[in-house]
């Protein structure tokens, strides 16, 4: 298979009070330095015993976790008139599910989506520079839901797809 790489870059976060509403929310990615959704692995020890070895087996389904760092933008007002910016929302929204969409690429056909319960941020930080907020983890409630592009749009975006096949005598 040909190296796809991809860089986080022109995408968009978005969180909302309901799944619907997602497509109206603010977009909050011009403050976000990092973000990813991540596993968090966690694995279940069967001790060895006189007829077999220790065995290790994950345990499923597996919690998720968005993790972002962004500049603390407590002067800011997002789009939809909310002061503070996303620093304010989660200290709004603390302890409170929300619906959240993050694109990490232009491509709409890449995303992931779900609920987060919001946890607050710090407020300001080290004396000269800007003030960073995170990493923050907030949990994500249940599965996400992660789209990816079909092979067709993957062709249609220029992406080299491995369809090759070998004969084998």
């Amino acid at each position: 298979m040909a190296q796809v790489r991809m860089i986080p870059n022109a995408g968009h976060i978005k969180f909302a009070d309901t799944q619907v509403a997602i497509t109206t929310a603010p977009d909050m990615i011009c403050q976000v330095t990092a973000c990813s959704v991540d596993p968090t692995l966690a694995y279940s020890t069967t001790p060895a015993t006189g007829c077999s070895g220790e065995t290790q087996a994950l345990k499923v389904p597996v919690p998720w976790v968005l993790n972002m760092t962004f500049l603390q933008d407590w002067n800011a007002t997002t789009a939809d008139g909310l002061a503070g910016g996303l620093a304010n929302y989660a200290k709004i929204n603390a302890g409170q599910v929300k619906y959240f969409e993050y694109t990490p690429t232009a491509s709409a056909t890449l995303k992931v989506a779900g609920q987060v319960e919001v946890a607050p941020v710090g407020f300001a930080g080290e004396m000269g520079v800007v003030s960073i907020a995170g990493p923050v983890a907030w949990q994500v409630q249940g599965q996400p839901t992660f789209t990816v592009p079909t092979t067709l749009e993957m062709q249609e975006a220029g992406a080299e797809l491995d369809t090759d096949a070998e004969a084998v005598a």
